[in-house]
């Protein structure tokens, strides 16, 4: 397992972003570090969004075995994430949409009244090699 805590600040996506390749690369798992980048960053900029008001630092968690990556990124802001649907116009709002194509499966955990969970899952290709 390793994890990052993260001041709610605009470069934290790229912090994680770094962070999720430097330790994939060393785990054996450097063929998911683009599509875990990219999980990240969606992620960590969903969580820095939620909770920026509240000035509470967020933490990418990463946990792997021969099976599977697990991308979490926890946040004070206790509401459940809704997917949007945007218009083919519009600027922002595809990050679930991302998360979706990208992940094996996602889902959110709200742990207490103010801090919640939002993980990915990537499958390692391992298993059985």
């Amino acid at each position: 397992m390793s994890s990052l805590e993260l001041a709610p600040l605009e470069g934290a996506p790229a912090c994680g972003r770094g962070h999720v390749r430097n330790v994939l690369t060393d785990w054996g798992f450097g063929h998911l570090a683009d599509d875990s980048e990219l999980l990240a960053s969606e992620l960590l900029t969903n969580a820095l969004k939620a909770s920026a008001q509240a000035g509470e630092p967020i933490r990418l968690s990463l946990l792997a075995d021969s099976e599977q990556l697990i991308i979490e990124v926890w946040d004070h802001n206790p509401a459940i994430p809704q997917p949007r649907h945007p218009d083919y116009e519009d600027e922002s709002g595809r990050g679930y949409m991302v998360i979706q194509a990208i992940a094996n499966r996602w889902g959110c955990q709200r742990v207490s009244a103010t801090l919640k969970v939002v993980w990915a899952e990537m499958l390692t290709g391992t298993s059985g090699t």
